[in-house]
């Protein structure tokens, strides 16, 4: 139950957010592997100021978009539930989501149970059913030959899935002290502690899986392709549930497989808790984006406020002065695009409040001023092109001149 869906509070979060970055600096690698190491950092470094820029910029549209898709994804879900409920023939009233989100999760905490801890003389038995020593007294290889156990291979017992080395070293320690008198008895709380639980567990496990696959099955067209994969993995744990029962089976005569007193089946139940813990989920995150966007148009405002306070000081040199005009431009610029998106998402009272502040004439004072500075260019640039004028005309007056002394001395010549 790692899933993000299982965990109360995180919303519709991918949590893989990191790969996202990675994914958009991955398209420098051609370029930046035939770089020196100090060109590579620099060309890296801009990449993320360029990413982190554009993120910025565009935060206002991408909380915007995600909340209508989450909002959208709120109601087909809303949709499947009903739909799922409708089919299995459960009354909404009666339906209690919140008890089979536990019976799942306890499923699965059932299948993570331990098993107890292994005594030297189990361990010898157990040992000794796996790695068939030959170098055993002839006393001690009779009795343990005479003592059946079951197929182990197929369950989970600590102590066999060590490395075959090991396992001959803890043989080799064990077999020192094993009292051959106390083997029957052994063997018989072994098989009752250690052996039946872990065939118990190993029927849960594969069962909970099974679970899982015909979930999915469940969710897939039958045109997917999927399907084809889905139904191979459910066929494999079918089996390995059957083998696993017949097994049981010899060990202990009264065991039964288990039948489902409920109206509903584990696959069932785990399809209704899963849309249900979407549908949850979602929720959560309409209302974390309505925070992050309440945070946003606070930040911003403020942000607004202590620039106002730097521009008034009386030590605003011209440098500054442009420099905060430019950042409190982009401020307004963030916070009328946030206001506007956001105003039928959150409450009236907050749009008031930062509303309150009047960024479009602080914008329409730094356009002017802009436009101020372009008419200033603009004189400069017609003065220089009215002096290339009057260069042009004076040197066109000197050609003139410079002709007629040319023909006066053609005419002295004759």
């Amino acid at each position: 139950m790692w899933d993000g869906e299982w965990t109360e509070g995180t919303g519709r979060s991918t949590g893989e957010e990191c790969e996202q970055v990675f994914s958009y600096l991955s398209r420098c690698s051609n370029t930046t592997k035939y770089q020196r190491p100090e060109n590579r950092e620099e060309t890296l470094t801009e990449m993320m100021m360029i990413w982190n820029k554009r993120k910025i910029s565009c935060l206002a549209e991408a909380l915007f978009k995600k909340f209508k898709r989450v909002k959208i994804d709120l109601g087909m879900l809303r949709n499947e539930l009903r739909e799922t409920r409708i089919k299995l023939g459960l009354d909404e009233v009666a339906l209690d989501l919140h008890q089979i989100v536990k019976d799942v999760q306890n499923d699965a905490i059932v299948g993570r149970r331990s098993l107890p801890k292994i005594s030297r003389q189990q361990a010898v038995l157990l040992l000794y059913n796996s790695i068939k020593p030959s170098n055993v007294q002839v006393n001690i290889k009779e009795k343990l030959d005479s003592l059946w156990l079951p197929e182990l291979t197929l369950v989970h017992i600590p102590v066999l899935k060590k490395k075959i080395e090991r396992r001959e070293t803890l043989f080799k320690d064990s077999i020192e002290c094993f009292d051959v008198a106390n083997a029957t008895s052994t063997h018989d709380l072994l098989m009752k502690d250690i052996i039946v639980p872990a065939f118990q567990i190993a029927i849960h496990k594969a069962s909970f899986e099974k679970a899982i696959w015909n979930t999915r099955l469940k969710k897939v067209a039958d045109s997917s392709k999927h399907r084809f994969v889905y139904r191979k993995k459910l066929s494999k744990v079918t089996d390995k549930i059957n083998l696993l029962s017949k097994e049981l089976s010899k060990i202990d005569s009264s065991y039964k497989p288990v039948e489902f007193q409920s109206t509903l089946s584990d696959t069932d139940k785990r399809l209704l808790a899963e849309t249900y813990l979407k549908m949850t989920r979602s929720e959560e995150e309409l209302v974390l984006l309505k925070e992050d966007m309440e945070s946003y148009l606070t930040f911003y405002t403020r942000t607004s406020i202590n620039l106002k306070k730097k521009l008034n000081e009386e030590n605003c040199y011209d440098g500054r002065r442009s420099l905060l005009l430019q950042g409190l431009d982009f401020v307004y610029r963030q916070l009328s695009n946030g206001l506007m998106l956001f105003c039928h998402l959150i409450s009236p009272e907050i749009i008031a409040e930062h509303n309150s502040l009047d960024t479009d004439i602080a914008i329409q004072k730094y356009n002017d001023e802009d436009d101020d500075d372009d008419e200033y260019e603009n004189d400069e640039d017609d003065e220089y092109e009215n002096d290339e004028d009057d260069d042009d005309e004076n040197d066109e007056d000197d050609d003139d001149e410079n002709d007629e002394d040319d023909d006066e001395y053609e005419y002295e010549d004759e």
